[in-house]
């Protein structure tokens, strides 16, 4: 991508947030973005406004942002470009299929006053379009870009590759598949997930933030259960920023939080800050029963995977730092 192009283009709009139901968002709070323009085919940038009072703000201590307002940026991006530029339906359902991202510690912004302003360099490929109906698939099936003049055939799927600025430097980048499902599509998928199992329900003891690096206990996402396996148990499940909608499935910004949190545990150092992560979700992780997660820590890397009745639901690594 050509950073001199985009960096030619109009001044971003920074006084003002983008529509909360162009990145699913219900509280304007959590409204990350505040100008999305295309720039040539295929190729946008956008403006974002990381606030100070963020409920997962400062976890360093030293006026950095929470390393998930990068997954956050790149999600919010993920549906609010398809919606505007695509031929995607505003009723749309928006799966995380894969996601990662890496940060530079030592560029990466400290926030002064109101907040930090980003702004992002992003570039779309890797399309697939096709028939309404198409359920939740692999990779296959991918053809070149297209824009709203070729057919209008729905897009089902596409990856997006994000670059972080400040005005100072470059701090970190973030790419991502989606895919994206009609209301009869995602229904028809939900219909077929896996019966709730009785036996997987047991008492889960609740941890105290201060030994996972949450800053409160509403923010604490994960529990043991009595063979001291770490569950998914998100201790408020009306958190702002964690479940901000009303969802069926458990969110990925949920899963990779709930890792961290169990990489600290388990590393028992509970300041643990992901500068890289890798997440693949094969699957729905569903609220109930509460998932396993498996953490095998080694040095500042963390391999996990998420597991509910019997099958991974998601995968991955985190990286420290």
């Amino acid at each position: 991508m050509n950073s001199l192009v985009v960096a030619q283009a109009r001044p971003l709009n920074r006084a003002t947030l983008i529509q909360r139901e162009l990145v699913h968002r219900t509280s304007l709070a959590e409204v990350l973005l505040t100008d999305v323009e295309q720039v040539r085919e295929h190729v946008f940038r956008a403006a974002a406004q990381w606030t100070r009072s963020h409920p997962t703000f400062d976890r360093a201590g030293d006026g950095r942002h929470d390393p998930l307002m990068v997954a956050e940026t790149l999600r919010q991006l993920g549906i609010c470009i398809p919606l505007r530029y695509y031929p995607v339906e505003p009723d749309a359902h928006f799966l995380i299929e894969e996601l990662g991202f890496g940060l530079d510690p030592a560029t990466e912004p400290k926030a002064r006053f109101a907040g930090s302003e980003i702004t992002c360099e992003v570039e779309a490929s890797q399309f697939r379009f096709g028939r309404p109906g198409r359920a939740r698939g692999g990779s296959g099936g991918q053809g070149e870009g297209r824009g709203q003049d070729q057919d209008q055939a729905p897009l089902q799927r596409l990856h997006l590759a994000v670059r972080f600025f400040t005005e100072e430097a470059e701090f970190a980048q973030a790419q991502g598949f989606a895919q994206i499902l009609s209301p009869a599509t995602f229904a028809a998928v939900r219909r077929r997930k896996p019966a709730d199992d009785p036996s997987e329900h047991v008492p889960m003891t609740r941890l105290d933030p201060r030994l996972i690096g949450a800053r409160l206990e509403s923010d604490v996402l994960i529990s043991l259960d009595p063979s001291g396996g770490v569950r998914l148990d998100p201790a408020d499940p009306y958190h702002p920023f964690f479940f901000d909608h009303d969802a069926d499935h458990v969110p990925g910004m949920v899963l990779l939080e709930a890792v961290r949190q169990a990489a600290t545990l388990q590393a028992g150092v509970p300041r643990l800050r992901t500068v890289r992560c890798d997440l693949q979700a094969s699957r729905f992780t569903e609220p109930s029963p509460p998932a396993h997660i498996e953490c095998a820590v080694a040095g500042n890397v963390c391999e996990f995977e998420v597991r509910q009745l019997g099958q991974q639901t998601a995968s991955g690594s985190l990286h420290f730092g």
